[in-house]
């Protein structure tokens, strides 16, 4: 910050901004000068500030009178930090955005080979004793080689990563689209930070766990089960933490389109393919999980028609 020339400022109102007036500790510098769009800037001598604590504040006006006021605290020398420890250095002192971003594409590209692995690779030759394992892998081959599941859940996944997840008033007054990666308004990207952690838990709390229920349900519709009868293949105790813990996530999904709804408004709740749009997607394949056609999986039952499942 000492080495800085201009104060910089970004400003949005529905209306057209009048002025831009910058203050540090109760003396005005002057009205900040528009550069392009919601960008504003003022030239400033950070030596003037080089000691101590200061308060910076900026008033806001435009042409309909609205009148919006902010500031902060901020210091421009360099103060000697005390020693921390390696926990408190790290949560401190870390690059968080740039872990959550390399995170995001690590479970990202995770996700990806694995369902495109699955679906070009050989199945494994099922004996009558195959384990757990076994099984395991055979299930992701099923939903993997099974075209209504491999390309919903191939291109659901791709689009967290690549596409808007809503659509809607980001900031009062300008809509914007949201993405993984960061923010367009009024055609500015700002880049995001925060939302790569949305993108993990979106991931590893919908994405993931949804794909896996569908090959679990999959390898009991090729033992010859529906739903109305899969509880007699792997008992009460097996089933019933599977769906409640289905289900729980479910309620999550669902829940984070109402917070979606009370945040952004009805505009972004319905232009969420992420969250909301996701929501209606989930259930229809797991319907078709349990509902689908034999003759879609008649290789692999008759795969299992002589494999002991435990």
């Amino acid at each position: 910050m000492k080495h800085s020339t201009h104060i910089r400022v970004l400003t949005f109102s529905p209306s057209q901004i009048t002025s831009v007036l910058i203050s540090i500790d109760g003396i005005a510098l002057g009205n900040a000068v528009h550069i392009e769009g919601p960008f504003f800037s003022i030239a400033w001598k950070a030596d003037n500030y080089s000691k101590g604590m200061h308060y910076i504040e900026v008033r806001v006006q435009d042409v309909a009178g609205r009148i919006t006021v902010s500031g902060h605290s901020f210091a421009v020398e360099e103060i000697k930090l005390l020693p921390f420890d390696i926990m408190a250095s790290f949560i401190l002192l870390a690059r968080h955005h740039i872990m959550a971003k390399v995170l995001f594409v690590l479970v990202f590209l995770a996700n990806i080979i694995v369902i495109v692995a699955f679906r070009y690779q050989r199945k494994p030759q099922l004996k009558e004793s195959s384990g757990v394992f076994t099984l395991t892998i055979f299930s992701f081959h099923v939903l993997c080689k099974t075209n209504i599941f491999y390309y919903p859940v191939l291109l659901f996944t791709c689009y967290v990563a690549v596409g808007p997840w809503f659509v809607g008033e980001v900031v009062d007054g300008q809509f914007g689209a949201c993405f993984v990666f960061g923010l367009v308004v009024d055609g500015h990207f700002f880049e995001g930070s925060l939302s790569f952690i949305f993108g993990i838990f979106q991931l590893t709390l919908f994405n993931i766990p949804l794909m896996c229920y569908l090959c679990w349900c999959l390898l009991l519709r090729c033992r010859g089960a529906c739903f109305r009868s899969h509880i007699k293949y792997t008992g009460w105790i097996r089933t019933v933490p599977m769906h409640i813990f289905i289900v729980a996530l479910f309620l999550w999904q669902v829940y984070s389109c109402y917070f979606l709804l009370i945040t952004y408004g009805t505009a972004a709740f319905f232009l969420s393919p992420v969250r909301t749009w996701s929501v209606p997607l989930a259930l229809v394949l797991v319907y078709k999980a349990w509902t689908l056609n034999n003759s879609s999986i008649r290789m692999f039952k008759a795969e299992m028609k002589n494999c002991t499942y435990s």
